[in-house]
């Protein structure tokens, strides 16, 4: 209720949050300027990802073959927390394991009682040997 006179928080009130402001200005800039530059690489990525993932056979996925930059799976008989942590932990790769906000997407899925799913994505600043290193860090995880 009362507004501090002391250094710097009396400084505070009013000021803009300017370097977010500029930075998001510069990457919107960056995505308007190069939107189909962004579009094909994620799209060819995407597939990449998409046709390496769907042929192993310990994998489950959960995404049709429109799915091009969010991809939701699990390893047959592994708790996705534990996949997860894995890749965290043995390969520095970052993934989400859970129900994701969507405990009723879970259920129509039969991955509620599962714990959910690990959910990967895929973006223009990924690489194919992104993708490869992904793909082997599963195969050794499943054959721990």
């Amino acid at each position: 209720m009362i507004q501090p006179q002391e250094f710097p928080e009396g400084y505070e009130v009013g000021t803009l949050p300017i370097i977010p402001i500029v930075s998001l200005n510069a990457g919107m800039s960056y995505i308007m300027s190069n939107k189909t530059l962004i579009y094909d690489k994620e799209n060819k990525l995407g597939n990449y990802f998409y046709k390496n993932l769907i042929d192993l056979p310990f994998v489950d996925c959960y995404f049709s073959d429109g799915d091009r930059n969010v991809f939701s799976f699990n390893i047959k008989n592994m708790d996705c927390s534990y996949v997860a942590n894995k890749l965290d932990e043995d390969y520095s790769i970052c993934v989400r394991s859970g129900l994701h906000c969507a405990p009723l997407t879970h259920k129509f899925l039969g991955t509620f009682s599962k714990g959910g799913t690990v959910r990967v994505s895929i973006d223009f600043f990924n690489s194919k040997a992104e993708i490869d290193r992904f793909v082997q860090a599963l195969i050794e995880i499943k054959h721990y």
